[in-house]
């Protein structure tokens, strides 16, 4: 009895310890396939599919991938988002998304940069007190740090908001 016992509680100590020591949720663990469409995506630095250099290394570029789950993507331990929040149905979002792929880039280790169409995230844009697009929020454990308030300004550009990143230590 006393040996069943002990191998009974073995057995519950190796799987206490495997759930603990199971690995944190990760971003990756919370993209998609490639979509250039999906209301949520992030943009992620990869190598581009089929695309090399001359000397056959693999080329990198800035790819988009579909948000599976935005809160919990957003909830992913010791990591800062750059959200952008953008209207899908304004032709002139395609200019401050390239500058946004460029930042993307250029922070890439430092923030994830996920695109939201504020139309189908209008609960964020409450949360985040987002009230014109493009905009921009600086989010950790699903808390804001920070709002760049497009709405703030008589008209900005893209150094306002490297100011704005480089104030909250995200220099480029």
């Amino acid at each position: 009895m006393r040996r069943a016992l002990s191998l009974v509680l073995s057995f519950i100590l190796c799987a206490v310890l495997a759930c603990s020591c199971a690995s944190a949720a990760k971003v990756e663990d919370y993209l998609g396939e490639y979509d250039y469409e999906a209301p949520a995506i992030c943009m992620v630095y990869e190598p581009v599919e089929g695309e090399f250099d001359e000397e056959g290394n693999a080329l990198y570029g800035i790819q988009y991938r579909e948000v599976t789950d935005l809160e919990g993507l957003l909830k992913v331990p010791d990591t800062t988002f750059l959200l952008y929040f953008y209207n899908s149905l304004d032709s002139t979002a395609w200019t401050v998304t390239a500058v946004v792929e460029d930042i993307a880039e250029a922070e890439e280790g430092k923030l994830v940069v996920v695109a939201l169409d504020q139309s189908q995230y209008t609960n964020l844009t409450s949360q985040f007190d987002i009230s014109a697009v493009p905009d921009f929020a600086l989010v950790r454990n699903y808390t804001e740090i920070s709002v760049f308030g497009s709405a703030d300004y008589d008209s900005w550009s893209v150094d306002d908001i490297v100011i704005w990143l480089d104030a909250n230590g995200y220099p480029i």
